[in-house]
């Protein structure tokens, strides 16, 4: 009886082959595209952040949050910061719950900049904080605004040449410290970006240096661990190490910390 089972043939093995490397090329470059989109999207909202910054700056002599006219923390020291709350010399913001942070987004415009996130309460007695949802990073990121630190012990910050910073912060990045939820250290599991991805938003919109210019490898910490909260510049060690991205990390490590006003000339 014929057997008519037979193999492939070289020929066909090697257009299997051919046919197989096309979908992975294709799939790589499509996932570069949508990178690179999120990361052009990413840079057009910052211009929009900043635009709007600069309008209410003309309009009311000082910037969303600080402003004693519309909020009960502003102190008009020029600082997105803890303001009236009464935090002694610190410039932290270690939550949406007090602080100027709490009416930033909303004193700007909150039906254009602002969209429900409801997983991120003020307090245990508050449903939802509402923030701009970032175009890059892990599923959800969101942006905040803050006086970046460099150090503090407790609620007393060093505030050696503060400057205003936008934050790209994952949706899980904050823990609940009663009576309020407060922003989580970024870590390999409470970060928003991947190091590829921050460096080439670096790279885009500044000097593609990790630790230098207005858009920096940053983070996130909290209240209490180590004492500064907010927006600071000491990078995850799986993001950046000095000067240089560690783009070998395939996963979410990086807080990119943008200064503000930096994308339209007018920094704050």
């Amino acid at each position: 009886m014929k057997n008519n089972q037979h193999g492939f043939t070289l020929v066909e093995l090697s257009i299997v082959l051919v046919i197989i490397g096309l979908l992975i090329g294709g799939i790589l470059v499509g996932q570069s595209m949508i990178s690179s989109a999120g990361i052009n999207a990413t840079i057009a909202q910052v211009q929009q952040f900043d635009s709007a910054v600069m309008s209410f700056k003309e309009k009311y002599n000082g910037i969303p949050g600080d402003s004693s006219r519309f909020s009960t923390y502003g102190n008009g020291d020029g600082l997105i910061a803890c303001g009236n709350y009464g935090c002694g010399s610190g410039v932290y913001v270690a939550s949406f719950w007090v602080g100027e942070l709490t009416t930033f987004w909303s004193d700007m415009d909150r039906g254009k900049f602002t969209a429900g996130l409801t997983n991120i309460p003020f307090s245990s007695t508050d449903s939802a904080t509402y923030v701009p949802k970032a175009k890059m990073g892990r599923r959800g990121s969101v942006f905040i605004a803050g006086a970046k630190v460099i150090h503090a012990t407790h609620y007393n910050a060093d505030r050696t040449a503060p400057k205003n910073y936008y934050a790209i912060m994952a949706q899980n990045q904050y823990e609940y410290v009663a009576p309020f939820y407060a922003f989580a250290t970024t870590s390999a599991t409470k970060s928003a970006v991947k190091p590829a991805d921050a460096l080439a938003l670096d790279k885009k919109a500044d000097d593609g240096i990790a630790n230098t210019g207005d858009i920096l490898s940053g983070a996130i910490s909290d209240y209490s661990t180590p004492d500064i909260g907010g927006i600071t510049e000491t990078a995850a060690t799986g993001c950046s190490a000095s000067a240089s991205y560690t783009i070998t990390t395939d996963s979410e490590q990086c807080t990119p910390i943008i200064r503000m006003g930096s994308q339209t000339g007018s920094v704050q």
